[in-house]
């Protein structure tokens, strides 16, 4: 809604125990908190009237003002979100949005890099959406499907707010190296039949069985460290190699200045460790 900025509680700050967390894991509730106005704004909210600056001072900036008509003013702001999550309770996964924002069927995890195959792949999508598929070709031939299974999540982030949306992964198998794949992802939809992702395409630069992916992080086209224009390429990625190769682990190396941020399915999940350094 005007005047707010959307996030998951944990983006703002991470709480432990928060009535909204529980409610949406234990009871399937459709859960939100707005954040008030903080004190300052709301006492320049109305130039003319008692409240100043000086009233907030010393507050942690939820300290409200004892003001009946700034209270109602925040009463009446937080209305039309209340009336449009209440509208939004028979479909969650479609919500009414007072600012007319819309959520897509699909997210793809798209990434342009591979370096191994098969190649997992892994899309967002609405639970409600039935017969998940990915769909993918090599070098513009004929299309092969596969059915998507839910990710049930990593060591640390994954299975949880996940009510009407989740993570659906499959694999692309059967590219060679110098091979570009393209992928989707369909389901149907109820009352609508089937419908598609965007499209994305990577490259398969390598098939690596390397154990460890060493990530030069060296800003040799930049500033930090000063490098002289000679300097095209990762200086000490090698002594990395080296004493990678010396304790028994075949290496690969990522170089970002020149490649960017590894994909952690398209690069990643490719390797059993990597050495990533920072000069």
């Amino acid at each position: 809604m005007p005047g707010y900025d959307p996030d998951i509680g944990a983006e703002l700050y991470t709480t432990n125990g928060e009535t909204d967390g529980h409610m949406t894991n234990k009871r399937g509730a459709l859960t939100i908190t707005p954040e008030m106005t903080t004190c300052e704004v709301a006492v320049e909210s109305v130039p003319d009237d008692e409240w100043t600056l000086a009233d907030c001072a010393g507050g942690s900036g939820f300290t409200f003002p004892d003001s009946e008509a700034l209270i109602q003013a925040e009463f009446a702001k937080n209305i039309p979100l209340a009336v449009d999550l209440a509208k939004s309770v028979q479909n969650p996964d479609s919500p009414v949005s007072p600012v007319n924002r819309t959520v897509p069927d699909f997210r793809p995890d798209s990434f342009t890099v591979s370096y191994g195959d098969p190649q997992p792949v892994a899309v967002t999508m609405r639970r409600s959406l039935s017969a998940k598929q990915l769909r993918f070709r090599i070098n513009g031939g004929s299309v092969s499907v596969r059915d998507l299974e839910e990710w049930d999540g990593g060591e640390r982030y994954g299975d949880e707010n996940d009510l009407y949306f989740a993570e659906y992964r499959a694999k692309v198998e059967g590219a060679q190296p110098g091979d570009e794949v393209e992928v989707w992802f369909t389901g149907d939809k109820p009352g609508t039949g089937t419908v598609e992702s965007q499209h994305f395409t990577y490259k398969l630069e390598k098939k690596s069985n390397a154990k460890v992916l060493v990530v030069a992080n060296e800003d040799y086209t930049g500033f930090n460290p000063d490098y002289p224009a000679s300097v095209t390429a990762p200086k000490y990625a090698a002594q990395y190699k080296q004493a990678l190769q010396t304790a028994g682990y075949s290496s690969e190396t990522w170089d970002v200045d020149a490649q960017g941020v590894p994909h952690h399915l398209g690069v990643l999940s490719h390797f059993k460790a990597v050495a990533w350094y920072l000069r």
